[in-house]
């Protein structure tokens, strides 16, 4: 695979100006696994201000700097450039107490999670592997650099990257890893719940998703103690990989209120919220296959997330037939496609809450098909 011109620019400018420049971390891994990557981050022995110079003359955002980064803007989106770094010591179990720039590419990779994450690619496809992470993409390892206890005392947060990490390649986690990582597990407290949520997300998603939490499932409870996992990994395996499917397969033994409370506590986004609430409220009550049935239920939850809910509900092509049909048919599914709105029910003298109620009532006629969805008639029902 090619390196795109705008990355391979940025690299031969630097070695231009007499620094290293490769690229590191999750590139290199995609690159060596055969996959495209999606961005690309440099490293470079050229420190903060000499990164300024060998760029003068483009568009940069300068925001990471003092820690390091400079940010060039290209055709293809920002490339973060990071001097070569070591770190002190982790007292948050998240971010470095400070960093020191060195000229050395060696230091700067031993300070990285994983050996399949320390790797770094010159822009002629030379790789420096000083830690055997091509080793351990062979035989499908996550190996922390180093000390496995000492790299998840530093940042906690590398405990659910490395189930992520399993979870999405496939790979096993090494023996001593695995190990620090239980033992480790509550210093995942210190870690912001937006972030635990993101990794969640990824680990979910992954091929191997089931598995990596019954392997791990110690880990996992550390952050879920609700989760009541045994009903969980069975009906994982048959939920499509989508976000909110997999976070209700996930927490629907633990009830509507319980899963509630676990997702606030994760500060997710309202609709996220919503929508697995939802999934974990309506799954036990599976829709009658019949088409006044399924208009109703569309009506009520929305067409998308019902044919979302209905993988609950088995493999049955049944329900995606059905909604086909009715919009198909222009079938009125939400109150907007109703042929009335709140100006015409105004219009004969209603307002305030009278209004929302008329409509309501017009629209359950409607899905329950004892009225046409028809401008007059529907009027006319009201009128009288």
């Amino acid at each position: 695979m090619q390196i795109p011109k705008e990355i391979d620019e940025i690299l031969r400018r630097l070695e231009s100006a007499g620094y290293e420049a490769y690229l590191v971390g999750g590139c290199v891994r995609d690159r060596c696994m055969g996959k495209e990557p999606h961005d690309y981050d440099v490293t470079t022995s050229a420190f903060p201000n000499e990164m300024k110079r060998v760029f003068i003359t483009e568009r940069v955002i300068e925001t990471g700097l003092k820690h390091g980064t400079l940010t060039v803007l290209t055709a293809i989106g920002g490339v973060e450039i990071t001097t070569f770094r070591q770190e002190g010591s982790y007292s948050d179990h998240r971010h470095p107490d400070q960093v020191q720039f060195t000229r050395a590419l060696k230091e700067d990779l031993a300070r990285r999670d994983f050996t399949v994450n320390a790797m770094a690619m010159d822009r002629r496809g030379v790789i420096a592997d000083p830690f055997g992470g091509q080793a351990d993409l062979a035989d499908g390892i996550i190996r922390c650099v180093g000390d496995p206890r000492r790299r998840v005392e530093e940042d906690a947060l590398r405990i659910l990257r490395g189930l992520r990490f399993s979870s999405r390649l496939g790979f096993a986690i090494a023996e001593e890893t695995a190990a620090a990582m239980e033992e480790k597990a509550p210093l995942l407290h210190f870690i912001a719940q937006e972030r635990i949520f993101s990794e969640l997300c990824g680990l979910v998603l992954g091929k191997d998703c089931a598995a990596v939490l019954h392997r791990h499932r110690r880990v996992v409870q550390t952050v879920l103690p609700e989760l009541s996992l045994d009903g969980a990994l069975e009906r994982l395996k048959g939920t499509p990989a989508k976000e909110t499917l997999r976070f209700a397969a996930l927490l629907m033994d633990s009830g509507e209120e319980t899963a509630g409370v676990v997702l606030s506590r994760l500060k997710v986004p309202t609709a996220f919220r919503k929508e697995v609430l939802l999934f974990i409220r309506e799954s036990p009550k599976p829709c009658e296959k019949t088409k006044k049935a399924v208009h109703a239920r569309c009506a009520r939850i929305g067409a998308e997330a019902f044919l979302k809910l209905a993988v609950f509900w088995g493999k049955d092509e049944f329900y995606a037939q059905t909604v086909a049909e009715l919009k198909k048919e222009k079938a009125c599914l939400s109150l907007k496609e109703l042929a009335v709105d709140g100006k015409d029910i105004q219009a004969l003298g209603y307002s305030g809450t009278a209004v929302g109620q008329a409509l309501n009532i017009l629209f359950e006629k409607v899905i329950t098909e004892e009225l046409p969805n028809q401008k007059e008639l529907l009027l006319s029902y009201i009128k009288k």
